[in-house]
């Protein structure tokens, strides 16, 4: 749920100013309202955002270099010194990379010719002879160049060759002159390794700084965040009465104002709160229980909530976690994903909501997996010695049903919460023709629904539902719009009858992927199984480890691809179908107190 907030107003006089603000940092509540001016304009806030996106910078860098042990330095800590350290020795790596790179092609160039010694050819240009170097392919090789000046092929890589000429006045021939590095192929290949020398010592160089200076860059990003954040307040705070008051607005959650109240009752400051006004849009805290929580990164994904509307969080939360089962459809891979939550929950304890969400997650395709009776790939409903309780399995019929059951359920469910937040920001008469596509829609359950199932409803129930039919059906028709007179109403009624008849037939058969995405995940598992013992040789150590690895490698392969569908088309399923017909508008911008 969105916490409720207040809107808190502090006048301040000038010279108590800067000591209320540490006051107001420390408690750590404020959400300051930004005005958005001065900003972009001022010198001092420009350099700390540079060298903030300098420290993260090198964090990253420092990050991807490091090994997994990290020794703190001792040495006093600086910040301006260590990102001047960095620089240095990333400039000290691009000279070298570029370096080796120049040495490579000038390799590249030479090696046809082979490691000669340059000597020879200063000898010769001392005797009068001018010796060149040539390419070309080897139907164009004349021996006449031979006779004329001394033309001998020195290599020969698929059709082209590569040739020199020996002559006083230089040849004139078809061919291309090549240039040749004035270094030999030895001392080229020399350079090389001593290139790689030094971009090892670079890296060495960034390892130990990431293993001692880390946890320092880290620390020093997050107290330059905290000081452009405290800047940003002070370039928003408004000046009154010739600078000698200060004017400070921002939010605070309701549940914690008379902890602020009795903070600043004995500060010599002006105070009040406000409830936030339709118009305005408070920064968003969500809380929510346990179970939830661990769903709002994916909630995070599309966007917050805004103020005014509910938070969908605890409403998506089950849906989701039987979704990703039903598409997942395993038994094997959701006991799979259960371990990895439950080891990593031990081992990464800084992670530990997430790896309770894959907790959770695998539970529900345990769940689908032994409702559906697949194992790793093996369709247990067929084992011979599950004989007697195969008839609780359910066939792909009964899977199918179920997914456009599970489907219809959050359509519905979305609806509700549609009328509900419509009821909370503008009132019920404003949700009735909401509520009666409701009413329609379970109304036409037992009358079209039933029969196709071959289920036989009393005769009362039927004319309940129609009775119920009828009263929705007026109230979508010709209450619509409360604002409206009834002709508008009628015509706004008709098009938005329309609109549900093929928008929520579209809705459901967006749901069948469930059922087809866990019935792939198990085929692909059984595909494996039966390739794995039927490419294994007859050899019976070899056949074994051959089985043993097409399985793991198979295995692998399909858990993989659908772990990715079982994550792409619940969220699919979540922020398309289930966010529409719930009404979701997001656009909440996240509560971020002055710390």
């Amino acid at each position: 749920m969105v916490v409720d907030m207040k809107k808190i107003t502090f006048l301040i006089y000038h010279q108590e100013y800067a000591q209320v603000l540490e006051d107001i940092r420390s408690l750590g509540i404020l959400h300051v309202i930004e005005k958005g001016s001065g900003e972009l304009e001022d010198e001092s806030l420009r350099e700390l955002i540079d060298k903030e996106k300098r420290t993260k910078n090198a964090i990253r860098l420092l990050t991807a270099a490091h090994g997994d042990d990290r020794t703190p330095s001792k040495e006093p800590f600086n910040i301006d010194e260590q990102l001047k350290r960095l620089d240095d020795i990333i400039a000290k790596r691009d000279k070298v990379t570029l370096s080796k790179q120049s040495i490579q092609k000038e390799i590249e160039h030479t090696s046809p010719w082979g490691n000669f010694k340059r000597d020879s050819i200063e000898q010769l240009a001392k005797a009068g002879y001018k010796v060149e170097f040539f390419t070309c392919n080897l139907r164009s090789f004349s021996d006449e160049w031979v006779e004329k000046y001394n033309a001998q092929i020195i290599n020969n890589i698929g059709s082209v060759v590569y040739f020199i000429t020996i002559s006083k006045e230089g040849a004139d021939i078809d061919a291309e002159r090549m240039k040749i590095s004035s270094k030999s192929l030895e001392t080229l290949k020399s350079s090389i390794k001593k290139c790689d020398a030094d971009l090892q010592e670079v890296h060495d160089q960034m390892q130990r700084m990431a293993s001692e200076e880390l946890d320092s860059l880290e620390k020093a990003s997050e107290d330059l965040l905290r000081e452009i954040q405290f800047y940003k307040v002070i370039l928003n705070t408004e000046k009154h009465v010739d600078n000698k008051l200060m004017m400070l607005e921002g939010w605070i959650p309701s549940e914690r104002e008379a902890e602020v109240t009795n903070y600043f009752n004995n500060h010599a400051l002006y105070f009040e709160y406000a409830e936030p006004l339709k118009d305005e849009e408070p920064p968003v805290l969500m809380n929510n229980n346990a179970f939830a929580r661990l769903f709002e990164p994916i909630t995070r994904v599309f966007s917050l909530p805004n103020y005014h509307e509910l938070d969908l969080t605890p409403y998506l939360a089950p849906f989701f976690m039987l979704f990703f089962g039903f598409c997942t459809g395993d038994a094997g891979y959701g006991l799979l994903i259960f371990l990895i939550g439950t080891i990593g929950k031990i081992k990464k304890k800084e992670f530990k909501d997430y790896f309770s969400l894959a907790q959770f997650l695998g539970l529900g395709a345990i769940l689908f997996g032994v409702l559906s009776g697949t194992f790793f790939g093996i369709e247990v409903s067929k084992l011979e010695a599950l004989t007697s309780v195969r008839k609780y399995f359910l066939t792909m019929d009964n899977l199918m049903a179920l997914s456009i059951t599970l489907g219809a359920i959050q359509v519905l469910f979305g609806m509700a919460i549609h009328a509900a937040n419509t009821t909370r920001k503008q009132g019920f008469k404003y949700a009735l023709s909401k509520i009666a596509w409701i009413v329609i829609l379970l109304s036409l359950i037992p009358l079209a629904g039933a029969p196709q199932f071959g289920i036989e409803l009393p005769a009362v129930v039927n004319y309940i539902a129609m009775v119920t039919l009828g009263l929705g059906a007026l109230v979508a028709l010709f209450y619509n719009s409360p604002d409206k007179n009834i002709l508008m109403n009628f015509g706004g009624g008709l098009w938005e009858t329309y609109g549900m008849a093929t928008g929520i037939m579209g809705d459901l058969l967006s749901y069948i992927r469930l059922f087809a995405l866990g019935l792939t995940g198990g085929i692909l598992g059984n595909v494996f199984n039966q390739l794995a013992f039927a490419m294994s040789p007859d050899v019976p150590v070899v056949g074994i480890i051959v089985t043993i690895f097409i399985l793991l490698l198979g295995h692998t392969i399909a858990f993989a691809l659908t772990i990715l569908g079982a994550m792409i088309h619940p969220i699919r399923l979540t922020f398309v179908e289930f966010y529409k017909n719930a009404g979701f508008e997001g656009g909440g911008k996240e509560y971020q107190p002055l710390k």
